[in-house]
């Protein structure tokens, strides 16, 4: 979940939160984050854009210690009906764990997302 702020219909900053769950490794996480975002093409409403999130990485359990959070992705917003739209994304994500494998955790994602505005 997040909130921002498109400049020049061309940038966006933004304030996020979520919620990781890596099954395969047993390991849940809360990273908060902010975003800038590039749309790199626009037709008719529908963009094509890449992200980079710089974040901390917030650990429920005291195994391993908090740690950093970093994304890059590219993705699509179709425009939709009124003020929802629907985001495809492709992300490679790199959570910092101190005492974790090699101190980190890395994994690719494919997400579906949606927006209000």
């Amino acid at each position: 979940m997040g909130f921002g702020y498109e400049f020049k219909k061309r940038i966006a900053l933004s304030l996020n939160g979520g919620f990781d769950y890596h099954w395969n490794r047993a390991l849940s996480s809360f990273p908060t984050y902010s975003s800038v975002k590039y749309i790199i093409t626009e037709n008719q409403g529908d963009q094509f854009f890449t992200e980079f999130s710089y974040g901390k990485m917030w650990r429920p359990s005291r195994r391993f210690s908090d740690g950093s959070y970093y994304r890059l992705g590219l993705g699509t917003q179709i425009k939709g009906l009124g003020r929802w739209n629907t985001i495809i994304r492709l992300d490679f994500h790199r959570k910092g764990i101190i005492g974790f494998d090699k101190n980190k955790i890395e994994s690719v994602s494919l997400g579906i997302e949606f927006s209000f505005f």
